[in-house]
């Protein structure tokens, strides 16, 4: 089991654009790697302060 204490102060912001009907692996493919990121095992992140928009329509949207 892994406490919160084991997690190194890093997080994971992913974002993936919103595109049109030619790409659509946008939404599994983030949450694939938000997914790789946040897992103890791997990436390390921290999952609950870590971001993951899968639909970013501009750079202003937060």
């Amino acid at each position: 089991m892994v406490n919160e204490s084991d997690y190194p102060k890093r997080i994971a912001f992913i974002v993936a654009p919103v595109t049109g009907e030619e790409l659509e692996g946008g939404k599994r493919d983030v949450s694939e790697v938000f997914g790789i990121l946040t897992d103890p095992s791997l990436g390390r992140c921290h999952p609950k302060q870590s971001i993951i928009i899968p639909n970013c329509l501009s750079k202003e949207q937060q």
